[in-house]
């Protein structure tokens, strides 16, 4: 191979029929030729030797990786240890493969939707149905792995049970203790695999169904030549907060089909540990869910509230912004401006408000968790029941 010359180092001032200058290259040789993209050439330089990479290279290495490295995510790796080394620059970073793409969901999407409305007309059809069609496959994964993780949670809770009831006691089995041991590890590597996999599947499941609504609302905003009674506010809401949470049910929507499936298990097995002293952690968990139904619809409110003055807010920021030279005329920036304070100052009220209820939704899962078990260990000891290490760290584990 020629020596380079020191203009030809720098790959983003070198053109395509330049880089072929560079190599010994015969392009009537079908694998030589299809080496290259013409469209966005990528040079890769090491040493003396200048290797040409297709974009293809530069996708997100996602769906080529082991079950592994999907797993633990160790295909990204590669890319934290250049960051903390040299630092990152725009063309380190992947390009979203097909399968991820906006582009390829958002058409898909429209598929499903017209699908919707030649099945059941415009009138019946459902946005929510296509979600459903949209998500269902991927979903019923996640909420197998989810199932798996609830299983492995409940047989690890009762190996460990075993592990202490074994230490307690006086006899001296060596070949029961190594095999809860193990039992032990194989239920807790399971578990860890289960949840990542669970994670890793609805955070992208979540990504995709939120990139092709986002799609749709653009597609549609195109379209149309005025947004009619709709206003730009809503539209950046749209895309802002309600794409945001559809991501966020995907990811935690698993858990309200699997939740009932564990919590009812660990209720029946606590009973006969405990007997009726451990429906009174039950009882305090079900008296707790209706707090946070009521907590959730006040956030809901307050953030509905929070958009419609938002809007005005932007709706009025852009008049003035359309009308400045008049507003200057007449010295009427002072009033406008304080105008748009006072309702900047009822929009953080109501965002204020509903971080306050937010911080407490949040704040009664341990309050709630700690309540339960100490009244349920209350009431077994009183009925003079015997409390054990092995029986506490069940219930606690348990609630």
């Amino acid at each position: 191979m020629d020596v380079i010359p020191d203009h030809y180092m720098d790959y983003r001032r070198t053109s395509y029929a330049e880089a072929l200058q560079c190599h010994d290259f015969d392009l009537s040789i079908p694998h030589q030729h299809h080496s290259f993209d013409r469209r966005d050439p990528v040079v890769n330089i090491k040493g003396s030797k200048v290797k040409h990479v297709t974009r293809e290279t530069q996708y997100l290495p996602i769906d080529n990786v082991g079950l592994f490295a999907f797993v633990y995510i160790t295909w990204l790796s590669p890319l934290i240890k250049k960051s903390f080394k040299m630092g990152l620059t725009a063309n380190d970073l992947w390009q979203c493969g097909k399968s991820d793409s906006a582009e390829y969901h958002g058409l898909r999407f429209e598929r499903l939707w017209k699908d919707e409305l030649e099945k059941r007309g415009r009138e019946k059809s459902s946005l929510f149905t296509v979600f459903i069609r949209f998500i269902k496959f991927h979903i019923s994964l996640s909420i197998v792995f989810l199932l798996i993780f609830n299983t492995t949670l409940v047989c690890l809770t009762v190996t460990i049970f075993h592990i202490l009831k074994y230490i307690q006691g006086s006899e001296t089995n060596l070949p029961y203790a190594l095999g809860l041991c193990f039992t032990m590890l194989a239920l807790e590597a399971m578990r860890s695999a289960m949840n990542a996999l669970n994670f890793n599947h609805t955070y992208r499941v979540g990504m995709r169904l939120r990139s092709a609504i986002l799609v749709a609302i653009y597609s549609k905003v195109l379209r149309i030549r005025n947004l009619q009674d709709q206003t730009i506010g809503q539209i950046i809401n749209l895309c802002a907060n309600d794409t945001q949470r559809i991501f966020d049910a995907i990811n935690m929507g698993v858990f309200a089909v699997t939740g009932p499936t564990l919590g009812i298990a660990m209720v029946i097995y606590s009973y006969i540990l405990l007997g009726p002293a451990a429906l009174i952690g039950a009882t305090v968990f079900f008296l707790a869910w209706p707090i946070q139904v009521i907590f959730g619809k006040l956030i809901s409110k307050f953030r509905i509230n929070t958009v419609k003055i938002t809007d005005r807010r932007v709706r009025m920021t852009n008049e003035m912004i359309l009308s400045i030279a008049l507003i200057k005329m007449y010295a009427w920036d002072h009033l406008l401006t304080k105008k748009v304070q006072e309702i900047r100052n009822t929009e953080r009220t109501f965002l204020e408000k509903a971080g306050y209820l937010c911080s407490a939704n949040v704040f009664i899962n341990p309050i709630v968790q700690v309540l339960s078990v100490f009244l349920t260990f209350l009431v077994h000891v009183l009925t003079g029941n015997e409390l054990t290490a092995a029986t506490w760290y069940y219930h606690e584990n348990n609630l």
